[in-house]
């Protein structure tokens, strides 16, 4: 079999040329489509990537470990990812021994949002935390979390219901496992063993 050469790159070069074409034009018409708030916002501002019905899924070694939803998701040129409605994240932590779940922590809240530079989460309006196993649940509207310093914080009121104890207070800096943690202005009922 015997081909042309010259009539092989011709006919390359014109359906690359479409392809540019179409592409071109796929571009220019999203750029005319864009938004009126978004034409009025500086460039860092802009979402350059938007989608709804965002879900995420993380597995390690083959096991689900974390799932995360919500309405709407946009990130920006500078790194930073805001996550909005139904926010829905499940943890599923592993135990060490048999890689056995846990059980699942679920937070639940309005808006997620994630700075790069900062490398810090935070989570606003009606937040809810859970862990049925460990029997906790914690609500408040507003929840930070340092990834440089493992550390949750809020200077919002916050609520902590422990199997029968229940302690709220004015702000929270805790460890990401809540294993030791401060509340401002501690107040509550705590069921103690005698």
């Amino acid at each position: 079999m015997t081909v042309d050469l010259a009539y092989a790159r011709m006919h390359s070069r014109a359906l690359s040329n479409t392809i540019k074409a179409i592409l071109c034009y796929c571009f220019s018409t999203v750029g005319i489509y864009t938004s009126a708030h978004a034409q009025n916002q500086p460039y860092d501002e802009t979402p350059i990537l938007e989608t709804t019905q965002f879900e995420l899924l993380s597995t390690e070694k083959g096991a689900l470990t974390l799932t995360v939803k919500a309405l709407k998701m946009c990130q920006y040129k500078n790194g930073n990812t805001v996550l909005k409605g139904n926010i829905e994240i499940i943890i599923i932590e592993r135990t060490t021994d048999q890689d056995q779940a846990e059980g699942p922590t679920s937070i639940q809240a309005n808006k997620l949002s994630y700075d790069k530079m900062k490398k810090s989460f935070i989570l606003e309006g009606n937040i809810l935390i859970t862990n049925p196993q460990k029997k906790i649940k914690i609500t408040t509207e507003q929840l930070s979390y340092s990834m440089e310093e493992e550390l949750i914080f809020t200077d919002s009121p916050i609520k902590i219901v422990h199997k029968k104890d229940i302690l709220q207070g004015i702000g929270l800096r805790a460890t990401k496992d809540l294993k030791k943690y401060t509340i401002g202005g501690p107040n509550g009922m705590l069921d103690i063993a005698q």
